[in-house]
């Protein structure tokens, strides 16, 4: 990511909000800095919508502990709290089913995860917004599963039955290259 401000929608003079920039670290995990962060006035709210950005503090408003704070990476404040709710529920219904965190006591199969994935994405895209067992978004549940693959992954208890053949890459590459070298036909209008 460039280092340029990103702008919220409504803002006066583009304010700019916390930017990170990765790096490359030896730990699995990575740790993200802060490489710019500055406190302008509040931002004009669109009233009742679900994307109304917080208001900023006006600068002189700083204190010691926000610019401490500007120094450790945003975890919370840039999640939206709703999306964790649904995802939240989704484990808990996981909980409820198999156990709290029994994903941690006995390895779990990267394919196992990867089907159920895929199978709350066709349902999600084939129009069918919520879960039945869950009574949230299909997407939540799809969250969920990235979750667990992860939290294997990082704790040492994924079973990698990944298919790990390169020739996704290579095909997703070679299409690419198509797309340039032999563009779609322009849609015909009707």
């Amino acid at each position: 990511m460039n280092r340029a401000s990103l702008e919220l929608p409504g803002a006066h003079n583009g304010p700019d909000v916390a930017l990170w920039d990765p790096q490359v670290r030896s730990d699995a995990l990575g740790r993200f800095a802060v490489t710019q962060r500055r406190i302008q006035a509040p931002v004009q709210a669109l009233s009742g919508s679900p994307l109304t950005p917080p208001a900023l503090l006006p600068a002189q408003a700083v204190n010691p502990k926000e610019l401490a704070g500007a120094k450790k990476p945003a975890s919370w404040s840039v999640m939206p709290r709703w999306v964790a709710l649904q995802v939240g529920r989704v484990m808990s219904v996981g909980a409820a089913k198999y156990g709290a965190f029994n994903y941690r006591e006995t390895p779990i199969a990267a394919s196992t995860y990867q089907d159920a994935l895929e199978r709350h994405l066709a349902l999600w895209f084939d129009g069918e917004d919520n879960d039945a067992e869950t009574g949230v978004s299909h997407l939540a549940s799809a969250i969920a599963s990235c979750t667990l693959l992860l939290d294997a992954q990082a704790t040492g208890q994924l079973v990698d039955d990944r298919q790990k053949t390169g020739i996704v890459r290579r095909t997703l590459d070679a299409l690419e290259g198509l797309l340039v070298s032999l563009p779609l036909p322009a849609p015909k209008l009707a």
